[in-house]
C-alpha cells in the first residue's frame, strides 16, 4: 500500500533530517502547531512545548546544542488519514561527554490543512537522563522491519484495526483476555524502557511470557484510566495512541503518561508488540 500525502511529507522530513536538515519539518509547522515530548521536564533540558515554525526551530536548536546524530534512519511509517506515526533512530552522541549510544524515537504527527498541527515524540526518557549523567544507555525497540509482510489486503488492515479497537476497549475496562487472545505463540514484547528500571519492560518472547508479564503489571499497578486517543493501521502494523494512568500498588503513587503501542500482525495474530511511554515518570512513581 502506497504512502498517503501526509506520510509522503513525513518521509521527506525524515530523509532531510537524516542529512542534518530540519527545515522541511520547520516549514511544515502550522502557525499554532505544537511540538512536544512525552517526557518529564527534568529528564532532559530540551523537554518543553514549542509553538509554530519558530518554536520548532528552537526545539531543534535545543536538541542540537546537546546532541549530535551520527546516523539517523526512518524505520517504519504508519499512516492513515491526517495522522502519521514514524519510528526512527540511529546513533547519538552527547556533545558534553562525547559518549555515544543507540536511540529510538516514535513520533505521532497530526496534520490539519496540509500543515503539522501537532508533533509528539516518545523515547526512553529515563534511559536518556541516565546516559546523559554517565549511566546506562537508553533502550530501543525490537521492531523487526525485515519481517514486514510483503502484501496485506485492505480488508486485513481493516480487520486488524478492528481487533485492536475491541481488545483495548476491554483492556480499558480491566479485562486483558481479548488482547491476549490475539497473540501469536512466538510473539515478542518490548517496552522501550530498561528492565532494571521497570520489571515489566522486557524484552519477552513467546505468548506465555507475554501473559505472565501482563499479570505482573496487574500485580504491581492498579489501572485508573485508559483513554484511547487514536488508532491507525497500515499494511501489517496497527498503532494505538492513548492516555493512561495507573497507581503503583506498593507506593500509592500515580503513574501517568501518554502511550504508544505498535503491533505487527500476521494472519490475524500479533507477532510483535512495542510500546513507548514516559519511562522517567513511571519510574519515579515506583519510588
Amino acid at each position: 500500500m502506497g504512502l498517503n500525502e501526509s506520510a509522503e511529507k513525513m518521509a521527506m522530513v525524515y530523509a532531510a533530517y537524516s542529512e542534518g536538515d530540519a527545515e522541511p519539518l520547520i516549514n511544515l509547522m502550522a502557525d499554532d502547531g505544537v511540538v512536544r515530548y512525552v517526557a518529564a521536564p527534568q529528564s532532559a533540558a530540551f523537554v518543553d512545548s514549542y509553538i509554530g515554525p519558530e518554536g520548532a526551530r528552537a526545539a531543534v536548536a535545543n536538541i542540537t546544542q546537546e546532541f549530535e546524530w551520527l546516523s539517523f534512519n526512518n524505520l517504519e511509517l504508519i499512516a492513515e488519514g491526517d495522522c502519521v506515526i514514524g519510528v526512527t533512530g540511529g546513533r547519538l552522541r552527547h556533545r558534553g561527554t562525547g559518549s555515544e549510544t543507540s536511540m529510538h524515537l516514535a513520533d505521532v504527527t497530526r496534520f490539519e490543512n496540509g500543515k503539522i498541527a501537532e508533533f509528539v515524540e516518545f523515547f526512553d526518557s529515563a534511559g536518556l537522563a541516565d546516559w546523559c549523567a554517565g549511566g546506562s544507555h537508553p533502550e530501543c525497540t525490537m521492531m523487526n522491519c525485515a519481517n514486514k509482510a510483503s502484501h496485506v489486503s485492505s480488508n486485513e488492515v481493516s480487520e486488524n484495526k478492528s481487533r485492536i479497537e475491541a481488545a483495548y476497549r476491554d483492556y480499558g475496562r480491566g479485562d486483558p483476555q481479548p488482547l491476549l487472545s490475539l497473540l501469536a505463540e512466538d510473539v515478542t514484547y518490548n517496552s522501550v524502557a530498561k528492565h532494571d528500571d521497570l520489571s515489566f519492560a522486557g524484552p519477552w518472547s513467546g505468548r506465555a511470557a507475554f501473559e505472565e508479564n501482563i499479570a505482573r503489571i496487574a500485580e504491581d499497578y492498579a489501572l485508573v484510566d485508559y483513554t484511547v486517543n487514536n488508532i491507525i493501521a497500515q499494511d501489517d502494523l496497527v498503532a494505538l495512541h492513548a492516555q493512561v494512568e495507573f497507581t503503583n500498588r506498593r507506593t500509592g503513587n500515580p503513574a501517568r503518561s501518554e502511550k504508544l503501542d505498535i503491533h505487527r500482525f500476521f494472519n490475524g495474530r500479533i507477532t510483535e508488540f512495542n510500546e513507548f511511554f514516559d519511562t522517567f515518570s513511571v519510574r519515579e512513581a515506583n519510588r
